[in-house]
């Protein structure tokens, strides 16, 4: 919801919520977090999260990555599907 009106702070504060209710962000949460990082342009945190759930060991599905390659085409950042 948050993503959806360019308000990424709270968006990204959903995490730290979750977490401190006892609820782990599943691999789903983190791709729609990244999505909506991709519309707004940061891709320095998508690449922060992409290493967040690296180091979580939050395995991300062949469709969470067609959503982050359909994010980044639709969104003109079709030289970074690649990395």
């Amino acid at each position: 919801m948050f993503s959806i009106h360019s308000d990424m702070e709270s968006a990204e504060g959903i995490l730290a919520v979750m977490k401190e209710s006892g609820l782990e962000p599943s691999a789903e949460t983190y791709t729609l977090l990244m999505c909506g990082f991709i519309k707004n342009g940061n891709l320095e945190k998508v690449n922060e999260i992409f290493k967040l759930c690296e180091s979580e060991e939050v395995m991300l599905a062949d469709k969470d990555y067609f959503d982050l390659i359909y994010a980044y085409a639709i969104h003109g950042y079709e030289d970074e599907i690649d990395k």
